[in-house]
């Protein structure tokens, strides 16, 4: 989680479209997005929500619609931008919708 969380946020600081994102914002999707490539096996639902929790409470970061929304923006975001790396880890976009179509396209790391 560790290894991912830290290549997402790498990648972050490649394009312009995380300029003027709060940090916290940030951290929380990269996190969520590194959960994402772990099996639930190896770390259970109950086990991530927990995590997830301790997060959010030490951070200070706030639970509202604006915060959520953020964060899922930067989450895809970060998602889009891993279509170029090797399949070893990077989050699964969802087909895109409508709504996903309209959102601006981070400019992908040459």
């Amino acid at each position: 989680i560790v290894e991912m969380a830290t290549l997402l946020t790498e990648l972050s600081l490649t394009d312009h479209f995380f300029v003027g994102r709060k940090p916290s914002v940030v951290a929380v999707a990269t996190l969520l997005n590194a959960i994402d490539t772990v099996e639930v096996d190896q770390f259970s639902t109950q086990d991530r929500t927990t995590f997830l929790r301790e997060i959010v409470h030490h951070d200070g970061l706030r639970q509202d619609v604006k915060t959520v929304d953020a964060v899922r923006d930067v989450q895809a975001a970060l998602r889009r931008m891993c279509g170029g790396l090797p399949a070893q880890g990077c989050p699964k976009d969802e087909p895109p919708t409508e709504a996903s179509a309209a959102e601006p396209q981070p400019d992908r790391p040459k």
